[in-house]
């Protein structure tokens, strides 16, 4: 019967003719001559040519990367035309796989599933059809669950936790096995080309040595006051210097093996010192966190999309034993640990902190484990080492129990300054102030004026406290002394501090995208206000100092590169 109807839908199929697109001919009667005159329809191109049409740099040194197309003039015709209706291929298959009628009910099946109309009575002219309902499964009366051995259902929590007393955790550090050192011959069989943002110290070199005695590839990149190779596999790049990164990208580009890994060792010095003046944090900064910002918006223009292992070896960051010597400025480097993997799904982040010590034995032995680290390519996202021991991070619930009365480290009717502004947050500070000690609160920064929260202020004045504008810039310390000098002349000492420099973002910047100098300027504010309410803990005695910051410095996210630094 089916083969019937497929023959009667046979002799009713009209052949309007063959449509297509063709390297080097306008229509199927020139292809079919270019064919029988054996005309080349192949075109090779140059690194250059594939780099402006936008082919990624790693595939031009990829062996398996054919540089040849077949070119077809005038395909946007054909595409805006004939392949904008659904091509069906009703020609037989490989011989003896399926007869004419069964292929001609594939392609009226396949049109089908393409929204084209059938008429199905024509199909089955001279048939008869019966239908039968099937149930979608076999009713058995058999249950087939896994139960829980202990019968009860694991407690799922979505969204809020429901007690204030389970919203808080503390970053804390576990001991963890050391992973096992290659030996030479396995590194050598796994052979990559690493790109090394190397240091000027002996760690620095150190780790290249390491790496070439292993059989690697290396790209040495120092920092200088020009973009220059200076050598084969050796580069200089200035820090600051946007554009030198992209060069930089584009000379490895016609390497044979692009790099798998990158090792960013600028972050690391031997003797790490509080920086006090603003030139030196200048430098740290663009140390830090600028070079891995540039890195990936060179990254970003070349459209390098391959797996890229980034690992960032620092000092001095991440207090893990509570007797490090530690420089603050430099934490700015875990700010893209964050964000980088989650803009950029390809790139996989590790964060290494260590402690440089003066023996070369010592530093020998840490390159070795570091290289080891890299190597065993864990899913811990921060490590660091501590003499002979590995230590990874985590966060550990931290129960706080509602205080209880007169518990509340307030003083009745106490002087407390909220440092960063005018913002939903500070004034929730503030309204929180007057209802517990009817406080008197110096809101200090730049801000506009008032009026917007005027029933806010009201709120506060009616719940006992009082509040003080203080339009100052709390960067700058001598003015914030001074502000806060004229307002315990008039409400007494001061008491406590807190201190929230509102640096969300309102609009949020992928990295691609960011301004520079916005940028810097809002981090070097910060920082700037941090060290003037510094000094005034050094020189106040107080019931406490409370720091608030971005969520962002923990979970990241999409656009707050900035914030989570």
């Amino acid at each position: 019967m089916a083969s019937e109807a497929a023959n009667h839908v046979l002799n009713g199929i009209a052949i309007i003719g063959l449509v297509g697109g063709f390297p080097g001919a306008r229509n199927v009667e020139e292809f079919w001559t270019n064919l029988r005159d054996g005309v080349e329809l192949i075109g090779f191109f140059s690194n250059e040519q594939l780099l402006e049409a936008g082919v990624a740099p790693a595939h031009l040194n990829d062996p398996r990367y054919v540089k040849a197309k077949a070119y077809i003039e005038d395909v946007d015709i054909f595409e805006n035309g004939a392949s904008s209706l659904p091509t069906i291929i009703s020609l037989l298959a490989t011989r003896g796989a399926e007869t004419e009628p069964e292929a001609v009910l594939r392609s009226v099946a396949k049109l089908w599933l393409e929204g084209v109309g059938v008429k199905w009575e024509e199909l089955w002219r001279g048939e008869q059809r019966r239908r039968v309902k099937l149930p979608t499964y076999p009713f058995e009366r058999i249950r087939c669950w896994v139960e829980r051995k202990d019968g009860k259902s694991p407690a799922i929590h979505t969204g809020r936790q429901p007690d204030i007393a389970d919203w808080f955790y503390v970053p804390s550090w576990r001991r963890t096995p050391l992973p096992r050192i290659p030996n030479l011959d396995e590194l050598k069989n796994q052979k990559q080309c690493w790109l090394v943002f190397t240091s000027k110290n002996e760690f620095g070199s150190e780790l290249v040595r390491n790496l070439e005695q292993q059989g690697q590839e290396v790209i040495s990149v120092v920092a200088g006051a020009r973009f220059a190779k200076l050598s084969d596999g050796t580069y200089t790049i200035e820090v600051q210097n946007r554009s030198h990164y992209s060069a930089l990208l584009k000379e490895i580009a016609t390497l044979e093996t692009p790099p798998q890994q990158v090792i960013h060792l600028w972050s690391l010095d031997a003797r790490p010192k509080r920086q006090e003046n603003g030139e030196s944090f200048q430098r740290t900064q663009s140390q830090s966190f600028y070079s891995l910002l540039f890195l990936a918006q060179a990254l970003d223009e070349f459209k390098i999309d391959q797996d890229l292992d980034l690992t960032v070896v620092s000092d001095s960051v991440q207090e893990v034993t509570g007797e490090e010597l530690l420089c603050p400025e430099k934490a700015m480097v875990l700010g893209p640990s964050r964000v980088l993997p989650q803009e950029y799904p390809n790139i996989t982040y590790r964060s290494i902190d260590v402690v440089l010590l003066k023996s070369k034995g010592s530093q020998r032995k840490l390159v070795k484990q570091v290289i080891a680290e890299i190597v065993a390519r864990s899913s811990d996202t921060f490590v660091a080492y501590r003499g002979q021991h590995r230590w990874t991070q985590s966060f550990e619930p931290l129960p706080v129990a509602a205080p209880g009365d007169g518990e509340l480290r307030l003083s009745e009717g106490g002087l407390y300054l909220i440092a960063g502004g005018l913002n939903d947050l500070n004034l929730e500070l503030a309204e929180l102030l007057a209802r517990a000690a009817r406080a008197k609160v110096l809101l200090a920064g730049r801000f506009d004026e008032a009026s917007q929260w005027a029933e806010k202020l009201k709120e506060i004045e009616a719940a006992g406290g009082e509040v003080v504008f203080a339009n100052v810039d709390a960067a700058d310390a001598q003015q914030l002394r001074e502000t806060i000098t004229d307002a315990q002349q008039r409400f007494g000492p001061l008491k406590g501090i807190f201190f929230n420099p509102n640096t969300a973002s309102e609009n949020p910047n992928p990295i691609r995208t960011i301004d520079t100098e916005k940028c810097s300027r809002r981090l070097r504010q910060t920082a700037h206000e941090l060290a003037a309410v510094e000094s005034l803990t050094a020189k106040t005695e107080l019931d406490f100092c409370v720091l608030l910051s971005s969520l962002s410095t923990v979970v990241g996210g999409r656009g707050e590169i900035a914030s989570a630094a």
